[in-house]
This record gives structure tokens, sequence and C-alpha cells, in this order.
């Protein structure tokens, strides 16, 4: 047989029975939650309210921006296959200032050169600079290509994309061997297009037909 002190107990555990519902709702509401203790130190975490966190957002943020950059990077590689450049260059060799075999039996050319180009079609709003370099190629009894640099500049602007220059090879022409002699070779004109982001890539201009003294001088 119950007593009054039991009924009323009885009567309280369910009267918060029927309120902890609406209490939840609530407190989901407001971002509060039920916090749960868990682990050993005993921690505890929320239930609710974590999606808002300071981190959460942050995360959300970054995430949206590296999206958006990778994005735009996309784009701007795109645009620079879609550009059209139509680069003008002349490569002349003006004189052989001298043409020797060396001590240890290579061939040695200095020569003059007068380089023009316009390369300012090359530059978008994408382009960090143009790598430039001559370079004189020919075939040999050992190799199908020899390819040596004569001439380099860097250009970093599109204002100082025409050059003219009157100089001397930068760089030897020297061979492994006597093969010089009489030699029918071609000056190439390279360009390394370096983007701002995106891909590097290169063209070129051949200047075929040209061919060095028979005897040395």
């Amino acid at each position: 047989m119950c007593t009054g002190t039991e009924r009323v107990r009885a009567g309280a555990r369910k009267t918060r029975a029927e309120t902890r519902p609406d209490q939840t709702r609530q407190d989901k509401r407001r971002g509060i939650g039920r916090r749960v203790k868990s682990g050993a130190r005993g921690d505890f975490f929320p239930l609710y309210g974590a999606m808002h966190s300071f981190m959460f957002r942050a995360n959300a943020v970054l995430t949206f921006g590296v999206t958006v950059l990778a994005l735009l990077c996309c784009l701007a590689s795109v645009s620079d296959n879609l550009h059209h450049a139509e680069p003008s260059v002349d490569l002349q060799i003006l004189r052989v200032e001298s043409f020797q075999r060396l001590p240890n039996g290579n061939d040695e050319v200095k020569l003059v050169l007068n380089i023009t180009a316009d390369l300012q079609s090359l530059f978008t709003w994408n382009t960090k600079q143009l790598f430039v370099f001559v370079a004189a190629e020919y075939a040999t009894p050992k190799n199908v290509l020899n390819q040596i640099s004569l001439w380099d500049t860097i250009v970093e602007r599109k204002e100082n994309a025409t050059i003219a220059q009157l100089t001397r090879n930068k760089y030897s022409f020297v061979d492994q061997g006597n093969n010089l002699r009489g030699l029918n070779f071609n000056l190439t004109m390279y360009w390394n297009v370096m983007p701002l982001t995106g891909a590097m890539y290169t063209g070129k201009t051949v200047v075929p037909g040209l061919r060095l003294p028979q005897q040395y001088r």
C-alpha cells in the first residue's frame, strides 16, 4: 500500500517525464543541447550547437575559398589556350669573327649576330615572364641533333618584349670534335612562356640554311 510520500514522488517523476520533450525542443532551438559525459577524465561534449562553432564556420569558409581559387586557376589556364600569338623573329649572322681549332682538338666559332624579334603578342594578363634563347642546331655523324645555346634573355614586361640586339654569341660555340668546317646549321629562337598560374609552354622560330666556312680563320 502506497503512502502519501510515495504518491508525491511518483507524481513528480511523471511531471518531469511529460515536460522533458518540450524542454529538449527549446534547448535545440537555443543551440544549447544536452551534454553527455565521455572519457575517463569526465570530458563533456555538446550534442547540439557544434555545427555553429567557430571552427566549423572557419573550415567552411576556407574550403569555399580554396575551391574558388582552384576554379579561377583553371579558367586562367584555359584562357591562355584560347590566346593566339603571332611573334615575329629575324636572326642573321653578320660575320664570323674567328674560327679555330682549340688545343684539345675541338672546333670553336665566334659569331656576330643580329637578333630582332617582336614577342609582345605572347603576353596576356596571365603571363609572368618569357625566357628567350637562340641556339645553333646541327647534325653530326655521332649525334642526330646537336644544340648549342648562343644567347639568352629574360623578358618580364610586355613593353620590353621587342628585341633588337647586335651582339657576339654570349656563350661559346664549341663542338666536341672537328665537325664545324663547312657545316650547315640552323639558328633557332625558343621562347618559354611562364604563366602566373597554369602550365608553361614553348614556341620557336627556325632560320635554316646557314653555313660555316670551310677553313679556320
